[in-house]
This record gives C-alpha cells, sequence and structure tokens, in this order.
C-alpha cells in the first residue's frame, strides 16, 4: 500500500511562492491591498487616510498650523492703507462737491463730509464682506498677497466676515456724531496692537469671527 504523501492536502505545496492549487501567486506581505488616492481604505477594510482634496482655499490642501504661514502686523496695515488712502481721497472730493457753493463754509463742509463718510464706510463694508467670502480679501490684501479664512482653510461665511469687519459700522455712525469716529480710531488701533502682539497675528476682530489670516505668496 503506498503511503499518503502529507504534500497531497497542501493547497501551496510545490511552489516557492505560495500558489494555491488552481490559483495566482498570492503575496503574503501585509501589502495585498492597496490605499488608492484619495484616501480611501482597500477591500480588507483598512482605515481610510485623512485627506485632503486639494480644493480648498489655502495651501492647496494643507491643514492650517498655528503660527504658519501668518501676514504681520505691517503687512496688514499696508493692506489697510492701500485703500484706506484711496478711500480717504474720494470722500474728501465728494464732501467737496456735495458742498457746493458753501464749501467755503467750513461748518457745511464738515457736515457734507461726514455724510460722505458714513456713506462710504457703509459702501467698504459691504464690498469686504463681498470679497471676503467669495474671494478670500479685499483689493489691499490681494495686492499684498493676503487671504482670509476660516480654521479649515476656505473662504470665510457672511457671518464671519460681517463680525470680523464689525468695527466699519463705527465708521457709518459717524453721522450721529463724532464720538463714533472716535470709536472708530480706537478701534483700528486695538486691531494692530492686537496682531502685533499675538502669536498668530490674529487681531481681536479675527478671533471673534473664527478667522485667519495667510499669506498666499
Amino acid at each position: 500500500m503506498t503511503s499518503p504523501n502529507p504534500n497531497d492536502n497542501n493547497p501551496y505545496a510545490g511552489s516557492d511562492m505560495g500558489t494555491p492549487a488552481g490559483g495566482s501567486p498570492q503575496d503574503f506581505s501585509g501589502n495585498s491591498s492597496q490605499v488608492p488616492a484619495g484616501g480611501q481604505g482597500g477591500n480588507n477594510g483598512a482605515p481610510a487616510f485623512p485627506q485632503f482634496s486639494g480644493q480648498n482655499d489655502y495651501g492647496q490642501g494643507q491643514a492650517l498650523h498655528a503660527g504658519s504661514k501668518r501676514p504681520g502686523v505691517w503687512k496688514r496695515l499696508g493692506a489697510y492703507l492701500l485703500e484706506a488712502i484711496p478711500l480717504g481721497i474720494v470722500s474728501g472730493i465728494l464732501a467737496k462737491i456735495f458742498a457746493g457753493s458753501s464749501s467755503n463754509d467750513v461748518a457745511s463742509l464738515q457736515s457734507s463730509a461726514t455724510k460722505v463718510g458714513a456713506l462710504i464706510f457703509l459702501l467698504w463694508f459691504a464690498y469686504r464682506i463681498y470679497m471676503e467670502t467669495s474671494r478670500g480679501g479685499s483689493i489691499g490684501k490681494s495686492t499684498l498677497g493676503i487671504k482670509m479664512v476660516n480654521a479649515s482653510g476656505q473662504h470665510l461665511t457672511m457671518q464671519q466676515s460681517a463680525i470680523r469687519n464689525s468695527w466699519i459700522v463705527l465708521g457709518i455712525l459717524q453721522i450721529f456724531g463724532s464720538f463714533f469716529s472716535t470709536l472708530e480710531f480706537i478701534a483700528l488701533v486695538v486691531i494692530f496692537i492686537s496682531i502685533a502682539v499675538d502669536k498668530d497675528n490674529r487681531s481681536v476682530f479675527d478671533k471673534m469671527a473664527s478667522a485667519f489670516a495667510v499669506n498666499t505668496k
């Protein structure tokens, strides 16, 4: 009687590659399944990798880390002045025009300047919200390579942008008294001081809105 061959029932017998009987070579190195691009797990139930689509507004999908790529106080002040100075010039010209024949009357000119200033602040407030929610920042910021984003690197929501720019409302309210113009100036001083002393270069209004200023160039 022929003795049974112990390899008869071994599906991997006779192969150095671990080939099952009637099958193809199989890899037992632990890499038999691959995680496809995009971070999805393989068929063996491997956990998906953290995924960044590359479609967000900051850093082409990079995570937003504290202290990284933050524009400093001088760069942000420069972005502010790039808009504030032209707006101030336009406001003065329009105030002179609207004052008309009584432009030599200091009181009339001041009243006209206050009304024009309030209107310009209102338009500037709406403009900044539109630009931050659609493009990441106003012209001044874009010129110097600054973008406003949320913690996920996306554009700010309308609510976030309105909160961040709420100090401009004080300029609109100057029509009710110079006291509000003083408050608006104080708010500006606080903004830039808070940027200068904060480790992430965030102003108090940035923090209120959960917003971050980041460099794009």
